[in-house]
């Protein structure tokens, strides 16, 4: 097997191994070719870590009025003419 960060070919099964599934054809010999490429190796490491980061990871808690606010911003925001016309306010003098 020609090595994927190299070649470009089999990246499917470099990523597929990389986000778990190892079930698809030909990960066999992606296998063999993981245990001499180490930037093969490397890449599949990496994702690994980022994998795991992603899981832990929690977003915060958005508040009870988020929605309301947003809505309220949206529909204050000035349209395209008004921030046109402004900002050639200073040219026009």
């Amino acid at each position: 097997m020609r090595c994927p960060i190299e070649t470009e070919e089999n990246l499917d099964l470099l990523l597929a191994y990389s986000s778990g599934k190892r079930t698809a054809p030909g990960m066999d010999a992606f296998e063999q070719h993981l245990e001499a490429c180490a930037a093969c190796r490397e890449f599949v490491s990496g994702q690994t870590l980022v994998r795991a980061a992603l899981d832990e990871w929690q977003p915060p808690a958005i508040s009870g009025d988020f929605n309301r606010r947003l809505y309220h911003r949206i529909e204050n925001q000035p349209s395209w003419w008004q921030r046109f016309s402004g900002s050639l306010r200073p040219l026009l003098g």
